[in-house]
């Protein structure tokens, strides 16, 4: 790629060397990453559960399934409101589904698709109600948690994700008829006039979550869990509704929780209290994915005034969380007590890093000063996030010492698969549009949805993204004997012009 003139400054003219393309990793670097670091972890027998689709909400760091008789470690000493062991989270099992449909979606392998639509099939069965779905499945006697009314609107949205990546693969009618039913039960039950967004909760629970708690991840992971994914992905009438539900949340998002002094999102706005810098949720990674998702659903709408606010947002987090001189990613802001001010946290929390990494990488789709950024970043994530020895990802590393912290097993119900295995999703679009690369993507359509009708071909995208369709591939069968698979086409699809 030649050297180009840019501008940057409105003074000043620089010649920008782009020879830092030949360290950028193409989409096979991610293919292997999927393959050799994250698929081993998660497809042991242990990972499948018992029967297979009943994944297991715990695991040691060696990939076992934690026995409470004999702790691990790594569960013994943990950090307060990651690991309930009388509880088997939904929110979990639907994240595994979601990174199953990403392993057939990068790789064309069947097994993936069985064990994704295992999954679906146990919440479907144990898990789904009248009331959308419900938080977790108590042990011993697994009796489906809390009552309907105490449920989080954030765990709700996560009940939906893996369910709606199946249906983005399949457009199984059955699949949509509950998604779309699951959709419509949370805007209706949780929406309240009076405050302007979606509630936290109807019902004081358990946890001491309360109705009066204003959250942003209440909005915000009803567009990330499922909304934004599934919109295009809908026949046009539904397509409709959901297009305007994004673009309400995107409005409310920014009417309430967006502070202009810093750029960033409070992650609560229940008190003044909660309106600080070192408050749950109030972070880069937080403010950064609100901002890429508020691009992505002005792409998507056509809304010219929230595609800017959202990469303009997003621009600034970027260039403010990347330290130029370790060349990575920083957390957020902490309180130093000794000299009183506010500091920058250079600890690494696995999803967190994962957001700024795949916000880059949409930058970088048309800016490559942010895949020079990104050389260091997967660099560092391939290095030290892996965990060489049993694979899978750690949640949190040191600053000081980039060594894993000490109370976050690499399992919990908070850290499952979804993360990681969407990063190496994006890692693999991005890094192919930046080499003008094809991108293959594999999905399985019922027979009845014909990907080559014009209406059809509108519906069919790679993943939060929209991009030229160069071929469309149905010669490929299934060749397992799951019944299911009898209904579906293995279908490939290549992409090209990401954006």
């Amino acid at each position: 790629m030649p050297n180009e003139i840019i501008n940057k400054s409105s003074e000043e003219l620089v010649l920008k060397d782009q020879k830092w393309i030949t360290s950028f990793p193409k989409g096979e670097r991610w293919q292997r990453h999927l393959k050799e670091d994250l698929l081993p972890f998660w497809t042991n027998k242990d990972a499948l559960g018992e029967p297979i689709g009943n994944f297991p909400t715990y695991r040691a760091d060696d990939g076992t399934v934690v026995n409470i008789n004999n702790l691990p470690t790594e569960f013994q000493n943990v950090i307060p409101g990651i690991v309930f062991l009388d509880r088997d989270y939904v929110r979990a099992k639907s994240r595994q589904i979601f990174a199953y449909g990403v392993a057939y979606h990068m790789t064309g392998d069947e097994k993936y698709l069985v064990y994704a639509k295992a999954g679906v099939d146990y919440l479907f069965k144990y898990a789904l109600d009248d009331y959308g779905a419900c938080s977790w499945f108590k042990l011993p006697d697994r009796t489906p948690s809390p009552n309907p009314m105490q449920r989080t609107s954030q765990d709700l949205a996560y009940a939906v994700s893996g369910i709606a990546f199946y249906y983005y693969l399949t457009r199984d009618k059955k699949i949509e008829k509950k998604i779309l039913e699951l959709k419509n039960y949370i805007f209706e039950t949780y929406w309240d006039e009076g405050i302007d967004m979606l509630k936290w909760v109807v019902e004081p629970n358990q946890d001491k979550d309360s109705p009066d708690q204003k959250e942003l991840v209440s909005q915000l992971d009803q567009i990330y869990g499922y909304l934004l994914l599934l919109a295009p992905s809908l026949p046009l009438d539904e397509q409709r509704k959901a297009k305007k539900e994004l673009q309400r949340l995107a409005w409310v998002i920014i009417k309430h929780f967006f502070v202009k002094r810093y750029g960033l999102f409070w992650g609560s706005v229940t008190t003044t209290e909660r309106k600080r810098l070192d408050t749950s949720h109030t972070d880069f990674g937080h403010s950064v994915k609100t901002m890429w998702m508020i691009m992505q659903i002005g792409k998507l709408t056509n809304n010219l005034e929230l595609f800017n606010f959202g990469r303009n947002g997003a621009v600034d987090i970027i260039n403010l969380a990347f330290n130029p001189i370790k060349k990575i990613w920083m957390k957020g802001y902490k309180k130093n007590s000794i000299i009183k001010k506010w500091i920058m946290d250079f600890d690494k929390e696995w999803w967190a890093f994962t957001i700024l990494d795949q916000v880059a990488a949409t930058l970088s789709l048309n800016d490559p000063d942010y895949a020079e950024m990104l050389i260091y970043t997967y660099s560092f994530w391939f290095k030290y996030m892996v965990d060489q020895k049993n694979h899978g990802v750690w949640h949190m590393l040191e600053g000081k010492t980039n060594l894993p912290s000490p109370g976050f097993p690499k399992q919990h119900s908070w850290k499952n698969a979804f993360h990681t295995f969407e990063h190496a999703l994006i890692g693999y679009l991005c890094s192919q549009a930046i080499h003008n690369l094809d991108i293959n993507l594999y999905f399985a359509f019922e027979k009845d949805f014909d990907p080559k009708t014009q209406e059809n071909r509108k519906r069919i995208h790679p993943y939060f993204y929209q991009a030229a369709m160069k071929e469309i591939d149905v010669s490929r069968k299934f060749r397992g004997k799951k019944k299911f698979l009898k209904n579906l086409v293995k279908t490939r699809v290549v992409f090209s012009d990401l954006r």
